[in-house]
């Protein structure tokens, strides 16, 4: 690609001016395989390129739960005990993840290669390329990059339905400023391959589509270990990850003039199985948060230095009473380690042992001043459970206790169905999920259902109010 070029030296990409018609891409290299945020001091190793632009009015795509289309790992004869405990098995393999990615190199100790563990629970489907192949992604708020497995591949790993045909697609082009990358993840896996760009397609409105030319994205041709739920072989249809966090590499800073560096959802019921709790991710003019009388909106600082969506928790209440938690369970360590983050990737909520077995007594204590003992249930992956037969109540919500997630400086009111939930037509447990001692915490997609979520990564903050999620949103 003749067109892309070198920054000139002493100028950081920030300092470049456009106008409104124009965009400016850019990626930045340390050495000569690996992408990295922007120094100072490796500014030589950035390229950029123009590209004109119009205006548009922002832009979607599904967020697809994998309980609905991913029969490689839920197929449909599961029992919604197992769902839960395949979806609680992805969230504890994401968790740890996480947490390596917190730790320093010097402190982690040697592990033998392990399947890679992008696990995250929701999957979307973008067109790529002149040939429009669409493949399913992963979709990553802790990623920056994105990536997915290309024809030739000499480490390759199963895709119902193929690998991105490079050679047929009209608008594929290698970057040739420098064009290869490694990038590898801390249990040992990864993906090399040629750092290339391609047209993406995307949903707009009113059944149109919006196509952006020159995408950066990865074209992994040896992907070692490559996992993404432990469950691979003929019937995976996921192809690689899109990468939605909040680093100079993601879609989000590649297409900003047309984001906005804006994205919101709002999560339905997790989990089913038919489909009927697809959402949409929406971006730029098109992610618009609102209240009313009833319904404020809220907004809180994210943490800038750290990957993901970290946010600052100070407690919980429930039934209106403040938790004996201790706030520094919830906040980062000194080294980066801890922390409290907001990850759709995940179902369950999962809290730090400390903090968990504090939130497991107060509901234990609340059931029991109710006449309800807990059960011991097999094949179900949480630790506090009931049973209640249709005839003791024909409304069961009504033994739902209230919860609220405190912010600082805002305040989280779970939805009914957020803090117990069946997992089975009889059974009902706390749907969160102790995690390792170090954290990090993580806010999951069941505790956000019904809320709206909007992401200013621009200004560091994330914006929430109560909604009822509907397939229209």
């Amino acid at each position: 690609m003749d067109d892309w070029k070198p920054f000139p030296d002493g100028i950081l990409p920030e300092e470049i001016t456009t106008s409104d018609d124009e965009r400016v891409v850019y990626i930045c290299f340390r050495e000569a395989s690996e992408v990295r945020t922007i120094e100072r001091w490796e500014v030589e190793h950035c390229c950029r390129k123009s590209i004109k632009v119009g205006k548009i009015n922002g832009f979607r795509i599904e967020l697809t739960p994998r309980t609905s289309i991913d029969s490689a790992l839920f197929p449909k004869d599961l029992s919604p005990e197992e769902i839960h405990h395949r979806i609680a098995q992805l969230s504890r393999a994401r968790a740890i993840h996480l947490r390596s990615n917190q730790e320093p190199e010097t402190l982690k100790a040697p592990v033998p290669p392990s399947p890679f563990v992008n696990t995250n629970i929701y999957i979307t489907k973008i067109s790529i390329g002149s040939t429009q192949f669409s493949p399913y992604l992963i979709v990553d708020t802790g990623s920056d990059d994105t990536w997915l497995q290309c024809e030739g591949c000499t480490s390759c790993f199963p895709i119902k339905g193929g690998s991105f045909p490079v050679k047929e697609s009209k608008t594929y082009r290698g970057l040739a400023c420098l064009c290869s990358y490694d990038w590898k993840y801390k249990e040992g896996s990864g993906t090399k391959g040629v750092l290339s760009s391609e047209s993406f397609t995307f949903p707009g409105d009113k059944n149109t589509s919006l196509t952006f030319a020159n995408v950066t994205f990865g074209c992994g041709y040896d992907n070692q270990n490559v996992s993404f739920g432990g469950y691979m072989g003929s019937d995976n249809i996921i192809a690689g990850v899109f990468g939605l966090g909040a680093g100079q590499r993601s879609i989000l800073r590649q297409l900003e003039p047309e984001t906005n560096l804006h994205f919101s959802y709002c999560l339905r019921l997790y989990p089913t199985t038919d489909g009927s709790n697809t959402t949409y991710l929406r971006f730029g003019p098109d992610a618009q948060i609102k209240g009313d009388n009833k319904r404020k909106v809220q907004t809180i600082k994210l943490n800038p230095s750290l990957p993901g969506y970290f946010v600052n928790v100070t407690g919980i209440s429930v039934e209106g009473k403040r938790l004996e938690i201790d706030p520094a369970l919830f906040q980062l360590k000194q080294g980066g380690s801890g922390g409290f983050a907001i990850d759709s990737g995940v179902g369950p909520t999962l809290l730090v042992p400390e903090a968990y077995e504090v939130l497991k007594l107060e509901i234990l204590e609340f059931y029991l001043a109710r006449g309800f003992h807990p059960v011991k249930v097999l094949h179900v992956p949480y630790d506090l459970c009931y049973a209640i037969t249709p005839a003791a109540n024909a409304d069961a919500s009504v033994f739902f206790p209230s919860m609220v997630i405190h912010f600082e400086g805002a305040d989280l009111f779970l939805d009914d169905t957020a803090v117990m939930g069946f997992v089975a037509p009889q059974l009902f447990c706390l749907i969160f999920l102790p995690t390792h001692p170090s954290g990090p915490n993580l806010l999951g997609a069941f505790q956000q259902e019904n809320q709206r979520f909007l992401f200013d990564v621009g200004k560091s903050t994330v914006s929430f109010v109560s909604e009822t999620c509907n397939e229209q949103e």
